[in-house]
């Protein structure tokens, strides 16, 4: 039914993963508990569930982070770089 259709297309689409490339944040206090392990280059790589990515994007906002490209997880083009 429309309904169910509706419900199982969105329930898939929780599931999948969002790689963030994100430029201009740093090692802080406030982002060690939040994000593990960014290391030192100009841009980060972070995987982020579909679900999560509004949130996301506000935080690193917040944070002072640049978004530089969002690619789907498996994504053949944002795995190379």
């Amino acid at each position: 039914m429309l309904g169910h259709s509706l419900l199982a297309a969105s329930t898939s689409m929780d599931s999948r993963i969002f790689i963030y490339e994100i430029e201009g944040i740093h090692q802080t206090d406030q982002v060690k508990p939040t994000i593990a392990a960014i290391r030192s280059s100009s841009t980060t790589r972070i995987p982020v569930p579909f679900d999560r990515m509004s949130d996301f994007m506000q935080r690193m906002h917040r944070l002072g982070g640049r978004i530089v490209a969002i690619h789907p997880s498996g994504d053949e083009a944002g795995e190379e770089s």
